[in-house]
């Protein structure tokens, strides 16, 4: 199979994992040309999309091999064309910036997002992660689970364990399913963390909630269904979650 990526940046952050990715992870990569943004890949057969379902066993051993096979930060030996979990942020709040829809609450949490990573984050382990492990991107093949489609950055390791909220529980987009949530966290905290997950849960839910603003033409739906599970998750009980005062409630370090 061979794929193209029109975008540059986008090419060299996918070849890039593709290159230094642990082997039992990406489809296998047989040849790249770099002039054409073209990677060549062996197909996985089946191939079927798989769920990030806890009591799937081939799920569990998947996320094992990845947490036991981290990308250091050094790997990429000083590449600093590649993106960085914190910058992407500033690129999507500047994305959403001439947008009014929801544009108080959205610099408040914005704020708050910046001093969460500052606290959690900003002098964390980083790491090259996949940052995009979630079911349209997991197929199953005969010897197990094998990715596809990296979005390649560097970032904490609890960032590998985010995206998989939003994708599981946003579709259908309807009310938090707190059932489906608390069961991902607890499968997704063996990897890190409890309180780390739900720093970067916080940070992740902003920057996909500015990323809906300008990113999809639906009336906002996704950005209000990030800003509903941001203030349930959260800001549980509290009157006014804009107050400068109120941080995350569920975060011990701010507690």
């Amino acid at each position: 199979m061979i794929k193209f990526t029109p975008s540059d940046a986008n090419f060299h952050k996918e070849y890039t994992y593709y290159r230094l990715a642990p082997r039992g992870i990406m489809a296998e990569m047989i040849d790249a040309d770099v002039e054409y943004n073209a990677i060549v890949l062996r197909m996985i057969k089946p191939g079927f999309q798989v769920a990030i379902n806890p009591d799937n066993p081939d799920i569990v051993r998947f996320f094992e091999h990845v947490a036991a096979n981290l990308i250091p930060e050094s790997a990429l030996a000083g590449d600093t064309s590649v993106p960085n979990v914190y910058d992407e942020f500033s690129v999507f709040q500047e994305g959403a910036e001439r947008f009014t829809y929801e544009y108080e609450f959205r610099k408040s949490m914005e704020r708050k997002a910046l001093k969460v990573w500052d606290v959690y984050f900003k002098d964390a382990e980083k790491y090259y992660i996949h940052r995009d492990f979630h079911r349209r991107n997991l197929l199953q093949s005969t010897d197990g689970i094998l990715a596809i489609d990296a979005r390649g950055a560097i970032g904490p390791k609890a960032f590998e364990y985010v995206i998989q909220f939003i994708i599981e529980l946003r579709d259908p987009v309807g009310g938090l399913d707190r059932v489906r949530y608390e069961r991902l966290f607890e499968f997704f905290s063996r990897f890190v963390g409890p309180d780390e997950l739900r720093a970067a849960l916080f940070f992740f839910f902003v920057y996909k909630m500015d990323g809906y603003v300008f990113q999809k033409n639906d009336n906002f739906r996704l950005a209000k269904w990030c800003k509903n599970c941001l203030v349930e998750l959260f800001f549980e009980g509290v009157d006014d979650p804009l107050a400068d005062d109120e941080m995350p409630r569920t975060l011990k370090r701010f507690a």
